[in-house]
Parts: structure tokens; C-alpha cells; sequence
């Protein structure tokens, strides 16, 4: 046996014996923030602490060895983070974090959803501006195992506003180990301004929350990607666009759709049953009785979420009545088709006379199940069930 085949042999029979020493996977982080600037340096300084910690945490938590940067101060530069970019070495098994916390916009005749960056400080306009698609780019070919990259700026046309086109602990393990794939956030839609104050970016704190409290990246980015109300009659949507799979578990099979729906009431899924990543949808609801309407939508991985009543709020139906489901753009809310291909139900019931305390929000159920719990508090000739089943292509 020569030298280098001993020297083999007794690596792979170390790394055999001694997993632990085998080179562990890294978690690259790079936080960009703008901390410096007079209107919103304070928020952005907030957002960045709080990611500085966040990556801390989800490192002890992982096993990932940490490797940060936080281009902040005088550091906040489009050259800075081309240099950081430059500078990323990424093995197939690490993952990247990107965040940005600052300025934003888009010229007018940008195309894609993203917003471009504030990162040029000596220089204004559009023509200034980075843009955040260079960046997702930039990561993909570096071809992490996953990475995120989220932005909280604002994402409406140039000059954006000077008001910045403004933890419980989570079980990371399952999250930065077990998936494979990539996240991209950003705090507002087209057209949007992003909304922070002295505690941080209203996006970001909602972002956080829902890492800090879900399970998996679907209800994350679910519960993370509701509209945000910033003043009286503007919203500020949340995007995300992903492609993630878990590593080595078998999906969930999709809701079926055994309902028996009664004929007097009726669901209609817009703009079809068909839709794609991104879709807005609306639901209509005819009935031919009067009664409380509630309407939840059951997802592929047997989430339950009410869509309407909100709290508080009652909603009544008239006989022969059409509603439509959210009414308008100032409905506060919006029904948008979420990113992993499958089958999704709309459930709607109409109740005659007072309601029990039915489900708001439920994991792990099926319509048979739920039928079982309204016919449980409801009786069974109070209330009728119709669905209406989408599938995101």
C-alpha cells in the first residue's frame, strides 16, 4: 500500500470514527444597512441589530459556522457589497443570508418586481439606484445549498420618500438544515413605499415574528407576506418569490375535494382553477339563503386559515346574494397564489342564527374533519358547505 493510499484510508476511517471532525457547513451572512441617513438611519440601525442577532442565534442553534459581515456607517456602499459579494466562497452544502435595510425604488421603466437599492450616496435618481435583481442573481450562481435574500426599502418610482418608502426564540435546526433551495423577499409591491420606525422596518419585524413562531417556510413567508396597513386607506404588501424543498421528506398530499357541497350555496375561485405563482385571487360566494358566511382556505399542507370574518367583525349573506371575496382594494387584505405547485381548497358555510366558535386557524386538518367539528357545534340543519379547489401551476 503506498503513502497516499495509507493517508486516505486513514482520513476516511477518522471521518468514520469522528463525524464531528469533518468541515461543517457555513452560514454566510451579509447585512446591509443605512444607518447613517438623517430620516431612517435609526429604524435601519434597529432592523440591523436585529438580523446581527438572528444569524447569532440560528448558528448556535444549527451548528452552521457563522460567517458575517455588516456593511454599515461609512461601509454603506454599492462597492462594499460588490466586494462582499466578490469575496463569497460558498460550499454546495452552505447557506447564504442577504438582507438590505435602506433606501429604495424603481425607474419608471423597470420590469421585474424587485426593488432597486439606495446604494449610491453621491448620486440621485434612478440611474443611481442597484438593482436588488443583480444581487438574487449574483447569489444564485454561487449555488448554495439555500439562500435568502430579503430587502426592506421602498419599491415605488424615484425619488422615493424621505420616510423611507419606510424574540421568542424559533427552532432554526428545521429550517437552515432541512430545506435546500432559495427565499426572496422584499417589504412592498410595485408602486409601494416600506414603512419603518425607531423599532424597525414594519416588514422586517413582521418577518421576524413569523421565523420566530412558525415552522416551516411556507407559514412563514405566508404570515409574513400580509398586507401591512401604514395610514389611513395605504397598504404596503409584502412579496416573496421561492423554490424550496425539504431535504429527504415526502410531500404532503393535497386537500382532495370529497366535500358534498349543498347545492344552495356555491364557490367560485377568480380567475379560474388554474392559476399561477403570484395569481391574485378572489372568491365568490352565492347563496340562496341568508345567513354568517365564513370562508377559510385549506392549503396543500392541511393549513386551515379563516379568510373572512376577521375579528370582531361579523359577515352576513343575503338570499340570492353574490359576494366577492376580498371586495376591493380597500378590502385590507389580499388573496394572492402562493409558489409551491398543488391543490388548495376555498371553504365556504353559511349559518343560520348565532355561530358557535368556529376554527380560526388550524394545522393539520381536512375538510372531512372540518365538516365533523361544525356538525360537533353546529347540528346539521343550521349550516350549508360548498368548496372550490385551485391548483397553482
Amino acid at each position: 500500500m503506498t503513502l497516499s493510499k495509507q493517508l486516505t484510508w486513514c482520513l476516511s476511517l477518522l471521518c468514520w470514527l469522528f463525524p464531528q471532525l469533518l468541515p461543517a457547513a457555513t452560514l454566510h451572512a451579509i447585512l446591509v444597512a443605512d444607518t447613517n441617513d438623517y430620516s431612517i438611519g435609526d429604524s435601519n440601525k434597529q432592523d440591523l441589530h436585529n438580523l446581527e442577532n438572528l444569524v447569532k442565534l440560528i448558528s448556535q442553534q444549527t451548528g452552521l459556522t457563522l460567517q458575517s459581515v455588516s456593511l454599515e456607517g461609512e461601509q454603506f456602499s454599492q462597492e462594499q457589497v460588490e466586494s462582499a459579494l466578490n469575496n463569497l466562497t460558498v460550499a454546495k452544502e452552505d447557506v447564504v443570508i442577504f438582507y438590505y435595510s435602506g433606501h429604495g425604488g424603481r425607474a419608471l421603466t423597470k420590469t421585474t418586481r424587485w426593488p432597486s437599492l439606495a446604494l449610491n450616496k453621491k448620486a440621485t435618481g434612478a440611474a443611481s439606484l442597484y438593482d436588488f435583481d443583480n444581487i438574487i442573481e449574483r447569489l444564485q450562481q454561487k449555488r448554495p445549498r439555500l439562500f435568502l435574500a430579503i430587502a426592506d426599502a421602498c419599491n415605488n418610482v424615484v425619488p422615493p420618500p424621505k420616510d423611507r418608502g419606510m424574540p421568542k426564540v424559533g427552532e432554526y435546526r428545521e429550517l437552515f438544515l432541512n430545506y435546500q433551495g432559495h427565499l426572496i423577499f422584499a417589504s412592498s409591491k410595485p408602486g409601494q413605499p416600506s414603512v419603518g420606525t425607531t423599532t424597525g422596518g414594519l416588514f422586517t419585524n413582521a418577518w421576524l415574528a413569523s421565523l420566530n413562531s412558525e415552522t416551516t417556510w411556507e407559514r412563514i413567508i405566508k404570515r409574513s407576506t400580509v398586507q401591512i396597513a401604514v395610514e389611513e386607506g395605504k397598504v404596503q404588501t409584502p412579496q416573496a418569490v421561492f423554490d424550496i424543498k425539504p431535504m429527504g421528506a415526502s410531500p404532503s398530499p393535497p386537500p382532495s375535494t370529497a366535500i358534498l357541497s349543498n347545492p344552495s350555496l356555491r364557490l367560485t375561485v377568480l380567475p379560474g382553477n388554474e392559476v399561477r405563482s403570484g395569481d391574485v385571487l378572489r372568491v365568490q360566494v352565492q347563496s340562496d339563503q341568508a345567513g354568517q358566511l365564513i370562508v377559510w382556505e385549506l392549503d396543500y399542507t392541511g393549513q386551515l386559515t379563516r379568510i373572512i370574518p376577521q375579528a370582531k367583525e361579523k359577515r352576513l349573506i343575503k338570499a340570492g346574494q353574490t359576494v366577492t371575496i376580498p371586495e376591493n382594494v380597500y378590502a385590507g387584505f389580499q388573496l394572492t397564489a402562493g409558489n409551491i405547485p398543488g391543490k388548495n381548497l376555498f371553504i365556504a358555510v353559511v349559518v343560520d342564527g348565532q355561530t358557535a366558535q368556529l376554527p380560526k386557524n388550524q394545522a393539520s386538518i381536512t375538510e372531512s374533519q372540518l365538516r365533523e367539528l361544525l356538525t360537533q357545534q353546529l347540528g346539521t340543519k343550521r349550516w350549508v358547505m360548498a368548496a372550490g379547489e385551485y391548483e397553482v401551476k
